[in-house]
Order: C-alpha cells, then sequence, then structure tokens
C-alpha cells in the first residue's frame, strides 16, 4: 500500500535522505516483483511513477482512501445565516499543513462575511480580533465527531512540499467531515481533489 510521503525516498536528515536514495533501486525493484500494489490516490500513483516505478495495470491498483461509516453518521443541517461560523482542521501543528493559510483564509472570511468566525484545530495560533481558536489537541473520537458535526466547514490547506518529503496523500479529514454533510475547502495540491469534489463535497 502506497500511502504518501514514504515513496518520496526522502528522510528527516540528510543521512537517512541519502540513505533512502541509495536503497531506491532495490526498493522499486521490489515493488514491481510484488503481486499487487495498491495506491490511496492517482496522485501517490504518479509520485511513484515518477521515481522511476515501472507501472503495470494489472499489478499496480488506485484504491482511494476511505474510512468505516459510524452508526451515527448523517447529515447535520447547518445555515450560513447563523451569526457564528464555524471552522475545524483537524491536522498535524506542521509546516506542509499550513497554520499560516488557514489563519490568512479566517481572516479574510471574517472582514468579508462581518461574522464571528470560531477555528477548531490542533494548530499553537493566537487568538486575534477576527477569529477566536479553540485548541483540539488531544480530545477524543466521541468529541471530535461532536465538533465535526457542528462545524460549518472542514479546512485542510495542506501545501505540497514533495522537495522536502511531504505531501498530503488524500485527506481523510474530508471523509470524517462529509459523514455529517460539513463540505471541505482544500488545497488543489496532492490527492485532495481526488477526496474533496469541488462544488459536491466542498470546493
Amino acid at each position: 500500500f502506497f500511502h504518501g510521503s514514504e515513496i518520496l525516498f526522502k528522510g528527516r536528515n540528510l543521512l537517512f535522505t541519502l540513505f533512502k536514495k541509495l536503497m531506491r533501486p532495490m526498493a522499486l525493484k521490489q515493488f514491481e516483483m510484488a503481486y499487487a500494489n495498491i495506491s490511496i490516490s492517482e496522485f501517490t500513483q504518479k509520485q511513484l511513477v515518477s521515481q522511476g516505478y515501472s507501472i503495470r495495470y494489472d499489478r499496480d491498483y488506485i484504491l482511494h482512501n476511505g474510512i468505516q461509516l459510524d452508526r451515527d453518521s448523517s447529515f447535520v443541517p447547518k445555515s450560513l445565516e447563523e451569526d457564528t461560523w464555524s471552522f475545524i482542521c483537524m491536522a498535524r501543528d506542521v509546516p506542509h499543513k499550513n497554520a499560516e493559510g488557514v489563519k490568512e483564509l479566517l481572516k479574510i472570511c471574517s472582514q468579508i462575511t462581518h461574522k464571528k468566525i470560531i477555528l477548531y484545530s490542533g494548530f499553537d495560533l493566537e487568538e486575534n480580533s477576527l477569529f477566536e481558536h479553540r485548541s483540539i489537541k488531544n480530545i477524543d473520537n466521541d468529541e471530535l465527531k461532536k465538533i465535526y458535526q457542528k462545524c460549518h466547514f472542514n479546512l485542510l490547506l495542506s501545501l505540497d512540499h514533495s522537495s522536502q518529503g511531504f505531501y498530503e496523500g488524500f485527506g481523510l479529514t474530508v471523509l470524517e467531515a462529509g459523514q455529517y454533510g460539513t463540505p471541505s475547502i482544500v488545497s488543489p495540491f496532492g490527492g485532495l481533489p481526488e477526496a474533496c469534489h469541488d462544488k459536491k463535497t466542498g470546493w
């Protein structure tokens, strides 16, 4: 299963990257000898091909990432007429998850709509006059589901940091939010356009 950045053959430092590059021909050969290889998105498969992998369509498949729906999965209506809009961004606080982009989008949203804006996230963001931030670090799954249900939008504005060894292979939070009818706003990088269907499940 090819899930994401692990197929870029880059490491967390120069030594790891050098080791992975030396091992790349051997790794690609092993992949090509496999009975079947499954990628979680077309983007992820193309990344592997760009590394020198010889694709074969009787062996290499794309099976888009998925989640198991909960028993309480159902459409939860929200109204944009409300005075407060709430957003969730369930992403790790690392550079390619783009906390600054989230912050900028919410500032613009506040200035244009004049709504009260609340962001639920795991980022280390300071509150300001344009939006309120509520940390969701270390919350349990039941509490997370409740937040997905009440939020107007889910955000995943990940950047393509492939050159540094990081990108969004698919974006599971798009599906996690979508099981309650919460649309996503995503960046056009990585596998995100395959996870979020433009103007159908988000933008």
